[in-house]
């Protein structure tokens, strides 16, 4: 997974809101569930339909096929969740061949169709290696494609991905970093933006659904080397907020 958000810049404000305003339309979470196939059993049972889930079995899908996540995943699909496959690139460093095979293994053993694009590159110099694999990835309709580079990228990144990961970090420097919008990244209202947060209290994740500065917005208290290895306690109370939100 990422560590860009410890190098993340200004956020990307929903909708260009102040640091503090309320926001205006209801928003949902998109949630790292980098979790065995039991926890993602109870994410099943804990999540609004709402919530897009990551599924990671193995750094992406992995070399085999996993039983029990391919059931982990029926169970999700069930509860109404979309399911996105974990896939890395390296910063563009990744052979564009190996994150073709992985997307490829997720729709084959795990019928999963949209993708999460993890270490993305957030510079202008690789938006060649990311506009190829976008337009790879764009052969199946209705796929879904959110990118990951963990801060605010290069413009050209928006026009690429439906979900763009604008932040992914500490909640201490979430708080630092999202009082305003950066120049000209208003003009990509279309595509919608996920914040990541983690390392924070039960209290202040509520305080980040409260005043969501993205569309997606997750929060929980996991800590480096893996922050998404467990559910926050106050997930449902966070999608509840987040679509009451309006």
């Amino acid at each position: 997974m990422t560590l860009a958000g410890a190098a993340a810049t200004t956020l990307a404000a929903c909708g260009g809101q102040g640091a503090e305003q309320a926001c205006t339309s209801p928003h949902a979470s998109l949630i790292p569930a980098y979790l065995a196939p039991e926890e993602l059993d109870e994410l099943a049972r804990r999540s609004a339909p709402s919530a897009l889930v990551i599924v990671n079995p193995d750094n992406g899908p992995g070399t085999v096929k996993q039983t029990r996540f391919a059931e982990a995943i029926v169970r999700l699909r069930r509860a109404g969740l979309r399911v996105l496959g974990y896939v890395p690139t390296d910063y563009s460093r990744r052979d564009p061949s190996l994150v073709r095979t992985d997307v490829e293994r997720y729709a084959a053993w795990y019928r999963v169709s949209d993708i999460f694009v993890d270490e993305v590159s957030s510079s202008e110099e690789a938006l060649p290696y990311y506009t190829a694999l976008s337009a790879s990835l764009r052969t199946l309709p209705n796929r879904l494609i959110a990118f990951n580079p963990g801060m605010v990228p290069a413009p050209g990144y928006f026009a690429l991905a439906d979900i763009v990961v604008t932040f992914e970090g500490r909640y201490a420097d979430y708080r630092v970093r999202t009082d305003s919008l950066p120049s000209g990244l208003a003009g990509f209202a279309t595509t919608q933006t996920a914040n990541l947060v983690y390392d924070a209290t039960d209290a202040e994740a509520l305080q980040v659904v409260d005043t969501p500065r993205a569309d997606y917005v997750y929060v929980n208290s996991g800590t480096q080397p893996n922050p998404w290895r467990s559910l926050p306690a106050t997930l449902e109370e966070q999608q509840s907020r987040l679509a009451q939100c309006g």
